[in-house]
């Protein structure tokens, strides 16, 4: 018997095709933000599926693949964003304007590619490449590679052009339709993930601001010594909050980026280019270009984490000082509170015999009235005797009843 789940595992790795491409060909990528974790882009997607043949998608599907006369659609959803690969059969200049699909302009998301790759069998000229990409300048420089030993290239200038398309020819000479998609493939990731790892570059910018200033705030407070730690402390906790909140907002973009950064440089393994002489190759271009901005990401959140670190054991060593401070003071009370008890037990051992003294003179009153009229009857002893020995032991009676008392309690 067959595990439930047999079929849908081993159907993973058939779940996003290549779609084959033949030139001539015009290859239409977009890449759009998910909105509402995607959930409006798959309901588009299966609006278009539904108007181009293919029906109701799977309830699980991420991804169709439709062929349709003219065309191949290709729907995928990842992570964050989802992306739409629309390759048109036919001869197209790249000059002219780029024909994008009129079913794709109702697409929810923001976008953030657009990418017209033209796709022909004949390598262009020198003249080719300045009509297509313009003039070469310093801010308009052109990348190429070749492929699979002359069987591809690829030409662009990655510049998003005024109507909002990037254009790259690709030159399929001898590749079929299956391994130029494939490359197709790689080189539309490229493009993708390269600028879904950018984003976090304006927020690695601010936060360096933000790094900046907390980091004179640390320095201020450390330095200064008129505050006492207590007061330290207290900065250095608002520093960790602000640090905190950097990092909280930083943290999913940064690891994004790490993340399309490393899809990035896997798939310029895979290129496998070759050079074209005078043409800089897409990975060195990349190297120059994307790994600076990846480098100021990992920067921002490297200064962050050492930033944290000090804050921590900066506070960890005041916090230190600041308990060996209350426990001289605890001390300091503690031999208060013993010199005050010593005072309190002497005023109360001085209560006592005052205690003791008032309690014997009204017990000597009173055994006075009683036995000196017997004592006068009798004429045992003396009047003044009679006194002195009653007053001795009524005191004596008195001090033992209070002390056994006083043990009981």
């Amino acid at each position: 018997m067959d595990h439930e789940l047999r079929l849908q595992l081993a159907g993973e790795a058939h779940t996003r095709p290549t779609v084959p491409v033949s030139a001539p060909a015009l290859v239409i990528h977009e890449a759009r933000f998910n909105e509402d974790d995607g959930r409006s882009s798959r309901a588009f997607a299966e609006q278009v599926a539904k108007e181009l043949g293919v029906g109701a998608l799977n309830a699980n599907a991420d991804q169709f693949l439709a062929t349709t006369p003219d065309a191949t659609w290709k729907w995928e959803r990842h992570g964050e964003f989802s992306t739409w690969t629309v390759v048109l059969n036919g001869t197209f200049d790249p000059v002219a304007p780029v024909p994008g699909p009129k079913l794709l302009e109702a697409a929810p998301g923001a976008r953030f590619v657009a990418a017209a790759v033209f796709v022909n069998t004949a390598e262009p000229s020198d003249a080719d490449l300045e009509r297509f990409f313009g003039e070469e300048t310093a801010l308009n420089e052109r990348i190429g590679s070749l492929l699979s030993g002359g069987r591809g290239g690829v030409w662009t200038n990655f510049r998003v052009g005024d109507d909002g398309w990037t254009r790259l020819y690709f030159m399929q000479r001898d590749m079929n339709q299956f391994r130029a998609g494939r490359a197709m493939r790689r080189l539309l990731e490229i493009e993708v993930y390269r600028m879904a790892a950018l984003f976090a570059l304006p927020i690695a910018k601010q936060a360096q601001r933000e790094i900046d200033a907390i980091d004179k705030r640390v320095g201020a407070a450390i330095a200064d010594t008129d505050k006492s730690e207590a007061q330290t402390l207290d900065d250095l906790v608002d520093a960790a909050r602000e640090i905190e909140r950097i990092a909280q907002s930083t943290a999913f973009r940064f690891g994004a980026a790490n993340a399309y950064r490393r899809i990035v440089d896997q798939r310029l393994r895979e290129f496998r280019e070759e050079r074209i002489e005078g043409l800089q190759r897409i990975s060195a271009f990349l190297e120059r270009r994307f790994a600076p901005a990846m480098n100021t990401c990992e920067s921002a959140q490297a200064r962050l984490d050492t930033l944290a670190a000090r804050v921590e054991r900066t506070a960890s060593l005041l916090r230190t000082r600041v308990d060996i401070e209350m426990a001289a003071q605890n001390q300091l009370q503690l031999a208060s509170m013993n010199e005050n008890a010593k005072a309190q037990l002497r005023l109360q051992r001085a209560v006592e015999g005052f205690s003791v003294a008032a309690i014997a003179y009204y017990a000597f009153s009173l055994a006075a009235a009683v036995t000196t009229p017997l004592n006068t009857w009798t004429d045992f002893v003396s009047s003044d005797v009679h006194k002195m020995l009653l007053a001795l032991l009524t005191v004596a009676v008195v001090w033992l009843i209070l002390r056994r008392l006083r043990q009981k309690l």
